[in-house]
């Protein structure tokens, strides 16, 4: 199965990038962006959420309700609204962390899919 949708994801991935990268740049406060093909730190889950309903649709759960992965999607496209309006230092480029750095945060570091 994962080898009929790896193609499309590749087509997905992309464009799902350019809209938030569109709805930043929609933003009139905003007067450039970050490297092309980046998008903020912030909004990668949400770009997950969307791109998961552009390749799989909304699959439901295994009871069969498809409520909570509607409202995820609902919540990932109003925070796509919400880059055209958002104050731009939300989007400013962060300085990397010193190599020498040994903080560490907990959490999960890769999303499920």
């Amino acid at each position: 199965v994962f080898e009929q949708l790896e193609p499309r994801l590749a087509l997905i991935v992309p464009q799902v990038c350019e809209r938030i990268r569109g709805r930043i740049m929609a933003n009139p406060r905003v007067h450039a962006l970050g490297p092309a093909g980046t998008i903020p730190a912030f909004m990668i889950f949400s770009a997950v959420v969307i791109a998961k309903a552009a390749l799989i649709a909304i699959p439901p759960l295994e009871d069969g309700e498809t409520g909570p992965r509607q409202r995820q999607l609902n919540q990932a496209e109003s925070e796509l609204r919400s880059l055209s309006d958002m104050d731009p230092k939300a989007f400013a480029i962060a300085e990397p962390p010193s190599a020498s750095s040994s903080v560490r945060y907990g959490g999960q570091p890769l999303l499920d899919f």
